[in-house]
């Protein structure tokens, strides 16, 4: 399992880690936070992990906010829109294309930062992809506030959790490909 360098905690003592490289476990790295039997640099594979879960997360946690704005404007405020919901349609079917032309964007930038495989570009398409993930969330609100549409709003939160889910299956793709870059042979 390559992309598993995971602490494993027992109580509250770290104890083992399991190298990505060789897949052995050991409890104290090198100094430079390398695997003491093959030298891989376990360290920066896990800072190149945790800064991606910090943004993948912070990014699905906006989402989860914005949802947060409409309940407490829906229940607290009482908000009522500007403009006529019943013209929602035209600008609600804009707005979804537009989160279509997005998704092809984002496949193809993803495809071609997988052929790359360095950390950095990597990284770099994860941020994207979760950015591009939050688009659709981001127009349900935006179609909330101009025409009080919670139903536009369910649907761009839907949208945009469903493009999270398949970031989330992807993930291990980008850690592997990482992990095999940053072999100490590769």
């Amino acid at each position: 399992m390559p992309c598993s360098s995971q602490l494993v905690a027992r109580g509250s003592q770290l104890t083992a880690m399991t190298c990505p490289g060789c897949g052995q476990q050991f409890e104290q790295p090198g100094g430079q936070g390398e695997c003491p039997f093959c030298g891989y640099p376990c360290a920066e594979y896990q800072r190149h992990v945790t800064m991606i879960q910090i943004i993948v997360g912070a990014v699905f946690a906006s989402t989860l906010v914005y949802g947060g704005m409409v309940a407490f404007l829906e229940l607290v405020v009482q908000y009522r829109p500007a403009y006529d919901p019943a013209s929602d349609k035209i600008f609600g079917a804009a707005l979804l294309l537009l989160s279509l032309v997005l998704l092809i964007v984002s496949l193809r930038f993803e495809q071609g930062a997988l052929a790359k495989q360095d950390p950095p570009s990597l990284r770099q398409a994860v941020i994207l992809v979760a950015a591009l993930a939050e688009v659709p969330a981001i127009w349900g609100l935006l179609m909330y506030l101009l025409f009080g549409s919670i139903q536009w709003l369910v649907v761009g939160m839907t949208l945009s959790w469903a493009l999270f889910f398949r970031l989330g299956t992807r993930l291990p793709l980008y850690l592997h490909r990482i992990s095999q870059h940053l072999k100490p042979n590769a």
